[in-house]
């Protein structure tokens, strides 16, 4: 039995999504997006991440199957504002741990050395609770295929596969894939190269993402360009090895190629051909062994296996800049990574900045709005509601393959009014959407540079407080027209946060978080025809008036066979294998802001939750016009099947 914990407290908090594709729209909510969406506000404590991981936070290998998580409130300013320790995540072993990476969606993954495995932690730790896996996990894979152990170091290349390397037994480096459609990844390929005092243990991939640097506990970085199997020697630091000098994690610098590796007594920029050209050290470590790059481009973190402290460098001037923070007497010092710091193969994120705003910050005395331009052409529009004080959102973007921005295995409904609100599975393995960045040319050309490849968007509030929910919306270039259909607006690649669909703009979400736009998968044909335009009532741009007793009808057909007639069906029912569960969502569009997700109330003594019932061979269901506005306001109705038979539509409505 699969099902969602919701925690109380964290996670993006409150979130709204809307989607307008031209002609159709589409509402929904992720923390990577790449369609035009709408979010709304969903309840507070609707997100079930305890901590909200933001690009910069830090961490460390701990022991017992466990990660620290390291976060400061203001990276500019370490000095003022120190890194704390703000959570410890598990796979709930007692494992060493050891490497550690982010995918290019910003998932974490770790290692346990002693179980030979590879965590797949979901961004919404520790809510997410599907299968047998343990809880906040949203994969677990064993690797060394029977024959190698100690997993030490895992990296991903640019496709969204990963490297991971193994310090025993055949002492294998191994590539792992996730097809698209599969909710696990599986080996791809193994090789054996040569190695020194142990295996392949500590690795990082090159900008093409297909040689491998590794060390082996000894005195050489060695180069292995897959899929061969012969390694040469990148740099050989000679005597005097063990024990005084070992190398162990090691990362590639971007602009020089040269690198960084761990060496025991000290940390060493190498060349090609093993010249040292800077040395780094710390007063009292003599156990430097993890090593990891900061995403500001100019620092990288390292931390010693013996006193359990680590420390953040300049790599041009070799001065400390944060720490030393420790892990503690009760904890291990296994290895470091950063959220958002990525290898040199995968895609770089870009920093998305507001022409009208461009110090990103948000106030009661001005605006809680704020626009950006997305890669694909389209515009992001976020709107912090209830907003009290100063809050500067920031958004990073990236253009990643389609293997990255597919979903978590299992994904729940946080879509407004469903009675099973985030405690049930509605899709899996959702695919991403790629429609706005193949249309994209840029001016005055005919080529199209990202064909194929899906948008990621990482938002974050800082401080995430002062205001009450974030609304965010995606709309694309308006001289774009696509019917691309069933897209869902996604959180954190596990939460269905749609509470729209006109055809790609969407809307919201509170906090920090990823959003993508994924396509939900129909298990019937999804060559349907829905009798009328979409709805029979109301028909697009009616107009109701409000008073204290008015309700509105929302009726619809839809045929089970294109080929059948609206008069005499076949219809979609609420029996059989193709049993429909209609849900309806209702958002207020709102000039130069997001749109705001608005509760649907159900007429009628039981009143219930807004799922349309089957009477008639039509679907129907009554509307109270409690809770919205008139005076000419604009509304979108959205339907979207909880079961997956029918594709997503909608229309516009006016009240008086």
């Amino acid at each position: 039995m699969k099902t969602r914990k919701i925690l109380p407290t964290g996670g993006c908090g409150p979130v709204r999504t809307l989607i307008n594709k031209f002609p159709q729209s589409i509402i929904r909510v992720v923390c990577p997006v790449l369609l035009v969406l709408a979010m709304a506000g969903l309840s507070p404590g609707a997100a079930s991440s305890s901590v909200d991981w933001t690009v910069g936070d830090v961490f460390v290998a701990s022991g017992n199957g466990s990660y620290q998580v390291w976060h400061s409130a203001d990276l500019t300013n370490v000095t003022q504002n120190p890194y704390q320790k703000v959570q410890t995540i598990s796979d709930g072993s007692i494992g060493a741990t050891t490497g550690c990476a982010v995918d290019s969606a910003y998932r974490f993954f770790g290692t346990n050395s002693t179980s030979t495995i590879v965590d797949q932690y979901s961004i919404d730790f520790p809510g997410y609770v599907t299968g047998t896996l343990p809880p906040g996990l949203a994969g677990q894979f064993t690797t060394g295929n029977g024959t190698s152990t100690g997993n030490k170091s895992i990296v991903f290349d640019g496709q969204g596969n990963f490297f991971v390397g193994h310090a025993g037994g055949a002492k294998s480096l191994e590539l792992w894939t996730r097809p698209l459609g599969s909710g696990s990844y599986q080996l791809a390929n193994s090789w054996t190269p040569q190695v020194e005092n142990s295996g392949v243990d500590w690795i990082d991939v090159d900008p093409l993402g297909t040689t491998v640097y590794y060390t082996s506990a000894g005195r050489k970085i060695f180069k292995l360009v897959t899929p061969g199997t012969v390694a040469t020697i990148f740099a050989d630091l000679g005597q005097p090895g063990l024990p005084n000098y070992t190398l162990f994690a090691l990362r590639i610098l971007p602009t020089s190629g040269n690198v960084l590796v761990a060496d025991k007594k000290n940390i060493k920029q190498v060349q090609d051909g093993g010249t040292v050209v800077k040395t780094y050290d710390a007063s009292g470590q003599d156990d430097w062994e993890a090593l990891s790059l900061d995403p500001n481009g100019t620092s990288f973190w390292a931390g010693d296996a013996t006193t359990h402290k680590f420390y953040r460098f300049n790599i041009q001037s070799g001065v400390v800049e944060a720490g030393p923070y420790t892990t503690g007497a009760n904890a291990s010092l296994g290895g470091i990574c950063v959220h958002g710091g990525f290898s040199l193969a995968q895609p770089v994120s870009t920093t998305l900045v507001s022409q009208v705003n461009p110090s990103g910050v948000l106030s009661q005395s001005g605006t809680n709005t704020i626009a950006f331009n997305t890669l694909s052409g389209a515009t992001l529009t976020a709107s912090l509601i209830g907003l009290t004080s100063d809050v500067k959102v920031t958004v990073r973007e990236s253009l990643v393959q389609p293997a990255f921005a597919q979903s978590d295995p299992d994904v729940f409904s946080f879509n407004p009014g469903n009675p099973n609100f985030g405690t049930q599975p509605i899709g899996h393995n959702m695919p991403c959407d790629h429609t706005l960045t193949d249309l994209f040319s840029p001016p005055n050309t005919s080529t199209h540079p990202y064909l194929g490849l899906c948008e990621v968007f990482e938002f974050e509030a800082n401080p995430n407080a002062g205001f009450t929910s974030t609304n965010i919306q995606i709309s694309p270039d308006p001289n774009i027209h696509e019917t691309t259909p069933n897209l869902r607006f996604l959180r954190n690649l596990d939460e269905d946060v749609t509470d729209g669909v006109v055809n790609y703009p969407a809307s919201g979400t509170k906090s920090k978080c990823v959003f993508t736009v994924n396509s939900q998968v129909l298990t019937f044909d999804s060559s349907q025809v829905l009798c009328g335009n979409p709805f029979q009532s109301p028909i697009k741009g009616q107009t109701f008036t409000k008073n204290s007793t008015s309700s509105i009808t929302f009726k619809f057909q839809a045929l089970a066979d294109p080929n059948g007639s609206c008069g005499s069906g076949p219809f979609l029912t609420d029996q059989g294998p193709h049993a429909l569960r209609p849900l309806l969502m209702i958002t207020q569009l709102v000039s130069n802001a997001a749109p705001n997700s608005i509760p649907v109330v159900v007429a009628g003594k039981s009143g219930g939750p807004p799922t349309f019932t089957f009477t008639g061979n039509t679907w129907q269901l009554q509307v109270k016009t409690t809770g919205l506005t008139g005076g000419g306001t604009t509304y979108l109705a959205t339907v979207i099947d909880l079961n997956n038979v029918l594709s997503s539509f909608s229309t516009t409505f006016i009240l008086n």
